[in-house]
Order: C-alpha cells, then sequence, then structure tokens
C-alpha cells in the first residue's frame, strides 16, 4: 500500500512538473513566454554542463556536432516502473556550418528505472552523425538507444578518447551516467512542433525548417548561441581539468 501512494504521489508530482510547461491550450503569448524562458534555462545548462565536465569533453564533442539536444530538466518519477516527463531545445548546424535557430522538444515515456520517488536529471545530448539527426527529426529518439551507448556524468573520468566515430550521440548528465542510462529505458524525445511555431511564428515552418535558418525571436537566442561556441575561460579550464 506505501508503495502505491509513493507511486501515485509521484505520478501526481510529475504531472505537476509538466503541467508548467506550454500546453496546447495555452494563449500563444504565454506559450512565447514559457519557450524563450526554456532557451534561456538551456543556455546556462550547457554553459554549466560545459564548465563542469572533466576534461573538456563535452566541449571536443560539440567540436563536430551535427546537433545539440539540451534538457534543462527530465523529470523520472516512479517505484522501480518510472515515468518521464520534460522538455528542451535542439539546435542543429545550418549548410554554412554555423549553429542555426533552436527548435523544441519534449520527452514523455514509461519504463524500468532505479529510482524511487522524483529524480530530476539536465542533459545534453550531441548528435555526431547526420544520419541520426535526421532519424531525430522524422520520427523522434527513443532513449534505449541513447542507453546503448555511453551516458557520460560531467565528474566522471572520461578523456577524449571516449569520442569515438561510430557514436552516432553521446549524451552528458550532470548524474552519473551508468545510473542515469538505466533509468531513462522506456523515454522518447519528440520534436514539439506546437510550441516551435507558437516561439517563431507560423510562418517559418515547421522545426526542419526552422533549424535551418537564423531566426532570433529574442536575445535568449544568442545567448544559446554563445554557449555552444565560446570557449571556457582559461582559468574555468584549469579548474575543469583538476580532479
Amino acid at each position: 500500500m506505501t508503495r502505491k501512494i509513493l507511486v501515485l504521489a509521484c505520478l501526481c508530482l510529475l504531472a505537476a512538473c509538466a503541467a508548467t510547461r506550454s500546453a496546447p491550450s495555452d494563449p500563444p503569448s504565454q506559450r512565447s513566454t514559457l519557450a524563450a524562458e526554456l532557451v534561456s534555462e538551456s543556455a546556462r545548462t550547457l554553459k554549466e554542463l560545459r564548465a563542469a565536465t572533466r576534461h573538456q569533453i563535452l566541449d571536443y564533442a560539440l567540436e563536430d556536432a551535427r546537433a545539440v539536444i539540451v534538457l534543462p530538466g527530465v523529470y523520472q518519477a516512479g517505484f522501480y516502473y518510472s515515468v518521464h516527463g520534460g522538455s528542451g531545445v535542439i539546435v542543429a548546424r545550418t549548410s554554412d556550418g554555423h549553429w542555426g535557430a533552436p527548435a523544441f522538444v519534449g520527452v514523455g515515456g514509461a519504463g524500468f528505472g532505479l529510482q524511487i520517488g522524483l529524480e530530476r536529471q539536465r542533459l545534453v545530448l550531441v548528435v555526431q552523425e547526420q544520419e541520426m539527426l535526421e532519424r531525430i527529426l522524422e520520427s523522434g529518439l527513443n532513449f534505449d538507444v541513447i542507453a546503448k551507448y555511453d551516458v557520460l556524468g560531467v565528474r566522471e573520468e572520461a578523456g577524449r578518447g571516449s569520442l569515438t566515430e561510430r557514436r552516432p550521440v553521446t549524451a552528458f548528465s550532470d548524474g552519473v551516467g551508468l545510473m542515469v542510462g538505466v533509468a531513462m529505458r522506456g523515454a522518447v524525445l519528440t520534436l514539439n512542433e506546437g510550441l516551435t511555431q507558437a516561439y517563431h511564428g507560423q510562418n517559418q515552418g515547421k522545426a526542419k525548417a526552422v533549424l535551418q535558418g537564423s531566426n532570433a525571436p529574442g536575445i535568449e537566442v544568442f545567448e544559446l548561441w554563445g554557449a555552444l561556441s565560446a570557449n571556457l575561460p582559461k582559468g574555468q579550464i584549469e579548474r575543469v581539468r583538476t580532479p
């Protein structure tokens, strides 16, 4: 009985967390505001995870990335059998090699995890193959695929050799990589076309077209581009390299 109560409480809490994000019934102005906040949160998440990742391995991964997905808050709730929810942004390189405008994604699904109660993870997914990016844009991404590769905790020991050409996507988390990989099984990432159009405007088209443009509805987009492109300050790099 206690377990059932805990599960129900966690599911209710997860639903409340998801409700803070944009829903289709929200007014367009409210959805646009929530989208702008999500872009800002994503920029901050990327900066912090880049600074915290040992040996600059996230920086190295970004050098060859075809796209980056930033999830400032992915919630997992349950008792062994878990549900997932969260929102984030995806940014891809344009034909000239620069970063394009952000589109929006959502995470949902259910599976088996090791957590009890409610847990929040921040994730950065670095897509290193064009084929994987196309697959994500067409049909989304099952987190079981990510778990098949490495999920690297930012404070774990990992060198640049951990990045291989055969890995189509690499995930970085502020949790422990192995635990995150197991706990996130069953989660699915999909494009949020409604939020993308609410933020950029109906005339900008769907997410795939938005990603190849340079539309910046607000200054938060420049913050995100800066987080993707800027080098870490020298002193910060030294601290990251120090065990």
